[in-house]
C-alpha cells in the first residue's frame, strides 16, 4: 500500500501521499467517501471501525519504505515474480502451475 500510495511522492509530483487526488489515500487514510474506493481485506483488518483503520493505515506512513523495499517490489514486478513468504508463494504456485519466484540455488548448481 505504501509503495503505491507514495508513488507520485517519488516521482516529485506531490509532497505527501495525501496531496495526490487520484489515489485511495484520501478514502483509506482520511475516510473520505469515495465511489470508486473498495477497501479490501487487508484494509479491513487494519481496524473494527472506520476511525482506527484510518489511523492504522495513516501509520503505515511513519515507516518509510527503503531503497532495497523499493528495488524488491519493483524487481518482482518486473520479472513477474510473486512477492511474499513461502506459504503465499506455494498458494500461488498451486494457483497458476509455475513457480512464483526464483528457484534457489544450491551449492551444487553454483559448481
Amino acid at each position: 500500500m505504501r509503495y503505491v500510495e507514495l508513488n507520485p511522492v517519488r516521482a516529485g509530483m506531490v509532497r505527501d501521499a495525501g496531496g495526490y487526488e487520484w489515489r485511495s489515500h484520501w478514502a483509506s487514510a482520511l475516510g473520505r467517501t469515495d465511489p470508486t474506493v473498495t477497501h479490501h481485506d487487508l484494509y479491513r483488518s487494519l481496524g473494527d471501525t472506520d476511525t482506527k483503520r484510518a489511523n492504522a493505515y495513516r501509520a503505515l506512513f511513519n515507516v518509510a519504505l527503503t531503497s532495497a523495499d523499493i528495488e524488491l517490489i519493483r524487481e518482482t514486478t518486473n520479472k513477474n515474480w510473486a512477492l511474499g513468504n513461502d506459504r503465499f508463494r506455494r498458494e500461488i504456485e498451486g494457483l497458476v502451475g509455475r513457480r512464483p519466484a526464483p528457484a534457489r540455488r544450491t551449492r551444487s548448481s553454483l559448481s
